[in-house]
C-alpha cells in the first residue's frame, strides 16, 4: 500500500511540474506575443518617419525653390531700383518711391535672410530626423533602445518648429510686399 501511496504522490508531483512548466510556457508565449505587437507597432512609426521625412524633403526643396525665386526677385528689384537712381536727376519727383523701393528691398533682404536662417535649421532637423531614422532601424534590428524614441519625436517637434518659423518668414514677407500696394491703393482711392 506504500508503494501505492508514494506513487500517487509522485504522480501528483509530476503534474504538479507539467502544470508550472505549462503555466511557464504561457507566460513566455505571451510575452512573445507582445514582443512581436511591440515590433509591428515600431515598424509603423519607422513607416510613419519615413513618410514624415519625404513630406519634409519635399518642403525643402519647395522652400529652396521660393528662395531662389525670391533672390531672383530681390535682384530684379536691385535692377529696378538702380534703373531709377540713374534717371533721378529728371525725376526728382519720385525720390519719395526711391526711398520706398529702398526701405522695402532692405526689408526683403532682411527677410531672405530670417528666411535662409529657418530653412538652414529645416535642413539641420531633417537631416537629424533621417540619423535617428537610421538609428531606428538599426535598433529595430539589435533591439529597440527607449531613448531613441524621445529623441526621435524631439527632431520631428524640431522640424516641425522650424518648418513654421519658415512658414511665418514667409508669410512676413508677403505682407511686407503687400502693404506698400494697399496703401497706394488707398491714397488713389482718397
Amino acid at each position: 500500500m506504500s508503494d501505492v501511496l508514494e506513487l500517487g504522490h509522485r504522480i501528483t508531483v509530476a503534474l504538479d511540474r507539467i502544470r508550472r512548466g505549462m503555466e511557464a510556457q504561457d507566460k513566455a508565449d505571451a510575452a512573445e506575443s507582445s514582443l512581436f505587437d511591440a515590433l509591428r507597432a515600431e515598424q509603423a512609426q519607422t513607416g510613419a518617419l519615413r513618410d514624415q521625412i519625404q513630406q519634409l524633403q519635399a518642403a525643402l526643396e519647395t522652400q529652396d525653390a521660393q528662395a531662389a525665386q525670391a533672390a531672383l526677385d530681390a535682384q530684379a528689384a536691385q535692377a529696378a531700383l538702380d534703373a531709377q537712381i540713374a534717371d533721378q536727376a529728371a525725376l526728382h519727383a519720385k525720390d519719395a518711391q526711391v526711398a520706398a523701393l529702398t526701405v522695402r528691398l532692405e526689408t526683403q533682404a532682411a527677410q531672405l535672410q530670417t528666411m535662409d536662417a529657418h530653412l538652414q535649421g529645416l535642413r539641420a532637423a531633417t537631416q537629424q530626423l533621417r540619423d535617428l531614422n537610421g538609428q531606428l532601424r538599426q535598433a529595430l534590428t539589435v533591439g529597440l533602445a527607449p531613448g531613441m524614441i524621445d529623441t526621435a519625436l524631439a527632431a520631428e517637434i524640431d522640424a516641425l518648429q522650424a518648418l513654421r518659423a519658415t512658414d511665418a518668414a514667409e508669410i512676413d514677407m508677403i505682407l511686407a510686399e503687400l502693404k506698400p500696394l494697399i496703401e497706394d491703393a488707398a491714397h488713389a482711392a482718397g
